[in-house]
């Protein structure tokens, strides 16, 4: 039976084949059709003309208008005859009707079968269909969805690296920025080190300069100074002559003398002793002079003190005449001025005013009848320096050495100063 079946299935959609190529089609829904097809016909059309429908038949198993007709098999000839050896009677008409009837309606009822079995197929068909197009337009839309996707994804990707590159681009340029910047602040710091350091050694040359002419010109004043003090000692030279001469020898006022000097020079300073001049001791000379004549006592006539205290007065006038004295030049005249002072001090206390003979004013003269000096005596006498007179001791021929070598002491000493 199922042999049958797929036999009439297979041939069914041979004739459907047949007359979709013929111009045919079936009508849907069968129930449309306007005839009746029996036995499992099928309902068609012509596609020429829509309205004119008829009855495809299982090819070999019904034929007719409407399928109403079965084809004979071989197997049905088979059980045909067999039947027909069994019913050896002849059928009575009345049976004959029944049986029609009753083939009739096997027929009718599995034409309905077949018909309920093909509208099944064909739904069942339809449904695959309808699944396969549903399946396909989900396909096509997870296709599309997925491309989409990828699309966008695409896009967002190169987004980001443009937007990667252009920070790139961005870091790169601030970066390029800043070390401009830096390098023209750099720039800026060395040009301004540079202006600054030439303002410097501008200054410094200024400076240096300006204490070159400064020492220049302190020590062109004192060239000049130093000039008008030897000009005016050569003039006090000639004009003043004396000394004083003494019967005994007094080496305490040297001592003295030197220890003064000594510890003079070691208290003062390069600055102040450079400051002194010649001006102060004309200005002081007058009070020590009436001071000495006055020691000298009434027996003396006092004529080399009255013509020292004259060129004195002569030079303090020229000196006052000339120009100001400064105070350096006056702390130097001080100290020379207290040097005298000294020695006159300790001249007086080894030798009182009372003593005719040390301050005897008549000159003593080296002749045949003069006493001579012993080795131990000591003369004083007032000689004339780069700074003045002054005391000093008389030393024989064998003590020039020394003397020389004082005075070349002193004389350095003094040009120190001033310079």
């Amino acid at each position: 039976m199922n042999s049958r079946i797929s036999l009439f299935l297979l041939m069914f959609a041979f004739n459907v084949g047949l007359i979709n190529c013929g111009g045919q089609s079936l009508v849907s829904p069968q129930s449309h059709c306007r005839i009746r097809c029996e036995n499992g016909g099928m309902c068609v059309y012509d596609l020429e003309r829509p309205d004119f429908h008829s009855c495809i038949c299982l090819l070999g198993v019904y034929t007719g208008d409407r399928c109403q007709i079965k084809v004979a098999t071989p197997e049905d000839m088979e059980t045909t005859t067999t039947e027909s050896k069994v019913e050896e009677a002849p059928a009575h008409p009345k049976n004959l009707q029944q049986q029609s009837d009753v083939d009739r309606e096997e027929a009718r009822r599995r034409d309905e079968e077949r018909k309920r079995e093909y509208e099944r197929q064909v739904a069942e068909r339809t449904r695959k269909e309808k699944e396969d197009r549903e399946k396909a337009a989900d396909e096509e839309r997870r296709r599309q969805q997925h491309e989409q996707y990828w699309r966008e994804e695409t896009a967002r990707r190169e987004q980001q690296r443009a937007e990667a590159e252009r920070r790139i681009q961005e870091q790169r340029a601030r970066d390029d920025e800043r070390r401009r910047q830096h390098e023209s602040e750099r720039a800026q710091l060395e040009e301004r080190r540079k202006e600054e350091e030439s303002r410097r050694l501008a200054a410094q040359r200024e400076t240096e300069e300006a204490r070159v002419r400064e020492e220049e010109r302190r020590r062109q004043e004192s060239e000049m100074t130093a000039q008008k003090e030897m000009e005016n000692k050569k003039t006090e030279s000639m004009n003043e002559q004396f000394e004083y001469e003494g019967d005994e020898d007094y080496p305490q006022v040297a001592e003295k003398e030197d220890e003064y000097d000594e510890g003079y020079e070691t208290d003062k300073t390069d600055d102040d002793v450079a400051k002194t001049t010649a001006a102060s001791t004309n200005n002081k000379m007058k009070p020590m002079v009436e001071e000495e004549k006055e020691m000298m006592g009434e027996g003396d006539d006092g004529s080399d003190m009255v013509m020292e205290k004259d060129e004195m007065e002569d030079q303090e006038s020229e000196t006052n005449d000339d120009e100001p004295l400064r105070k350096e030049d006056e702390k130097l005249i001080d100290s020379i001025k207290h040097v005298f002072n000294k020695a006159v001090d300790e001249t007086v206390k080894e030798h009182p005013i009372e003593d005719d003979d040390y301050w005897d004013e008549s000159a003593k003269k080296m002749d045949e009848n003069a006493t001579p000096k012993t080795e131990e005596a000591d003369e004083y006498g007032m000689e004339e320096g780069t700074e003045g007179w002054m005391m000093v001791k008389k030393e024989n021929e064998n003590g020039s050495i020394g003397y020389s070598v004082f005075l070349a002491f002193l004389l350095s000493s003094i040009i120190y100063f001033f310079n």
